[in-house]
């Protein structure tokens, strides 16, 4: 059902709920179907959920083999890396600040309307 609703294949559904579940979002239980929220909505932030699919990845990255004697690749790193890691931050700190609840409230407020 969860797959139909966002128009993805159930595989990735099973994948991403297997990724909440060791990040302690959700849990679920032997020989019973479904999957249940570990925490309460209040107690759960985007940031949790985006580092729980994402692992340690950053949202932005400089291509990993420049070549060096390239006046761009030699300097690239360089001359953007402390602009996106900024932009990282500045990402991770507003998905800190959101609650799932805050989602949640949004959606029905919405449906309200």
């Amino acid at each position: 059902v969860m797959a139909e609703s966002v128009g993805v294949n159930p595989v990735m559904v099973r994948n991403v709920t297997g990724m909440l579940r060791r990040a302690g979002i959700v849990a679920s239980s032997q020989g019973k179907a479904g999957t249940r929220l570990a925490r309460r909505l209040e107690a759960i932030t985007l940031l949790d959920v985006y580092r729980a699919v994402n692992a340690a990845e950053e949202l932005f990255s400089v291509h990993e083999n420049p070549k060096l004697g390239c006046p761009v690749g030699g300097n690239i790193e360089w001359a953007l890396g402390g602009v996106l890691a900024d932009a990282q931050r500045t990402m991770e700190e507003r998905l800190r600040l959101t609650t799932m609840a805050s989602i949640v409230e949004q959606i029905r407020s919405r449906n309200r309307n």
